[in-house]
């Protein structure tokens, strides 16, 4: 009896590894679908140019205000503003002038001792009835002059899921009535658009490589269809297919994150840093804090504020007490009063590395003062880290004024943004 029914069991077993597996090969099979074709879109989209017109298209905002007449500004002032899922993402100003408006130049104003004054006053009052007549179109809004914004889209840095950016290529203001060009601005503008909500999801293959590897893109699509206006049909055709698909595309998941953008705890010190003379047996302890902006994602610039923590508690006491009872605190300087402090205060350059989605390597180079002194050290951080928060461990050496170096060994909780 036993027997058989471990051989059910058994039977029933292996049946469910069977649909287990042939299930997870047709998942792997769709997965592998999907990303290939998320990339495609997402490339083809990336690969693409759009335009918007002031004349077809809702999303591209016009208007050409008063006439000004300041002496060689004489023009009309425009504002121009672009959207995208009903987002202002960019906005411009600017002047068209009357002779880019009329192709005649603005005529000197007479003057009654001119020989030729009575045509001068002539040619001057046709420069006054123009004048009048344009204001009027564009008063009433009459789509005298068109602008055309060309552009392209593509996807932000895989941290930041279902942001885009958008590059402004160029402005181009035309002429209805003859169809001439009459400022052409390469702009060369970025800004940014957010799709909400956003999503993240990772499509990574067996190698670690993700689709937010395609010029450091990812995200939700969704809503660059509307980036391209009312114009060509093929852009929104490329457009709806990424709506539909990159949703499932990789984002802050990927191993490619972006640059360190982070700052210890500001309402507590961030960090604590043990330094190990490496000329005696002396060594000392420092709290502090340290901001740091991504210039590119591998290059990054930034600061640190340091002092031992009986000078800062003292410090933050001392304040309360000002602040609480309103009075003043004087300091009596010993002459060592900075020394005692080990204030560290420098400015930092480097360069990181993400060895993994969530594990940054960064090499760092400071100069400023240390330990109260002019100072230079280099050293590095190992960091792990999330979405909004991480943990830091680093070294570096520094040498100070006097020939002092020291051993600096550090531990830190920052924020991430």
């Amino acid at each position: 009896m036993q027997n058989d029914l471990d051989a059910i069991d058994a039977k029933y077993e292996a049946l469910k590894k069977e649909n287990e597996e042939a299930i997870t090969q047709k998942i792997t099979k769709a997965q592998k679908q999907l990303k290939d074709k998320i990339y495609q879109d997402i490339s083809s989209l990336q690969a693409q140019e759009f335009s918007l017109s002031s004349i077809t298209d809702e999303n591209l905002y016009f208007r050409v205000g008063n006439y000004s007449g300041s002496i060689g500004k004489e023009g009309w002032n425009y504002t121009l503003s672009v959207k995208i899922g009903g987002k202002t993402v960019y906005t411009d100003t600017g002047l068209l002038t009357y002779k880019e408006i009329t192709g005649k130049d603005v005529p000197d104003v007479p003057r009654y001792s001119d020989k030729d004054y009575s045509k001068k006053k002539a040619l001057y009052d046709e420069y006054l009835d123009a004048v009048d007549s344009y204001d009027s179109f564009f008063r009433l809004n009459v789509p005298y002059v068109e602008a055309a914004v060309s552009y392209t889209v593509s996807a932000d840095k895989p941290r930041y899921p279902s942001r885009y950016n958008i590059n402004i290529k160029k402005l181009t203001f035309t002429v209805i009535t003859n169809s001439s060009i009459i400022k052409n601005i390469n702009a060369d503008k970025n800004a940014k658009y957010q799709y909400t909500p956003s999503v993240s999801v990772d499509w990574t293959d067996d190698g670690g490589a993700s689709i937010a590897d395609i010029k450091d893109s990812s995200g939700d699509a969704s809503d660059t269809s509307e980036a391209s206006g009312n114009g060509d049909s093929n852009a929104k055709t490329s457009s709806n297919n990424t709506d539909k698909d990159t949703k499932t595309s990789s984002s802050s998941d990927s191993s490619t994150a972006g640059g360190r953008n982070s700052f210890s705890f500001l309402i507590v010190p961030g960090n604590i840093n043990f330094y190990s003379s490496a000329n005696d047996d002396t060594c000392y302890t420092t709290f502090g804090y340290n901001l740091f902006l991504g210039l590119s994602d591998h290059i990054f610039i930034g600061g640190t504020l340091e002092m031992d923590p009986i000078s800062m508690l003292g410090y933050f006491l001392d304040f309360a007490i000002a602040s609480l009872f309103d009075t003043t605190v004087i300091y009596i300087d010993d002459g060592d009063s900075y020394a005692n402090m080990h204030l560290t205060l420098t400015a930092a350059l480097g360069f990181n590395i993400n060895l993994t989605k969530n594990l940054r390597l960064s090499v760092i180079g400071e100069a400023g003062i240390i330990n109260s002194k002019l100072g230079a050290g280099i050293g590095g951080t190992v960091e792990f880290y999330g979405r909004a928060f991480g943990v830091y461990g680093g070294y570096s050496y520094t040498i100070t004024s006097g020939s002092s170096q020291f051993h600096k060994f550090s531990l830190g909780v920052e924020f991430v943004f």
